[in-house]
């Protein structure tokens, strides 16, 4: 929400809305799966956050999420 400026007695134009990294990286990433059938999606217990979950609804048979993958030495 945009705060009243009480000096200029009006309400500063608002921001052009921004598109989160998240949404921008799963269009495009839907985008490269759609014309190349070799293209997988994989992420590590995280796709809300990562967009992923946007292109499991797309590619379900082509998107894995494989947990909590880190290597543990």
């Amino acid at each position: 929400m945009v705060k009243f400026d009480v000096v200029r007695e009006s309400r500063p134009r608002p921001l052009p809305e921004r598109r989160a990294t998240p949404s921008v990286y799963a269009k495009a990433l839907i985008g490269e799966m759609a014309r190349d059938d070799k293209v997988i999606a994989i992420t590590a217990a995280m796709p809300s956050g990562t967009g992923l979950d946007k292109v499991a609804e797309a590619f379900p048979e082509r998107t894995f999420d494989v947990g909590i993958a880190s290597n543990m030495r």
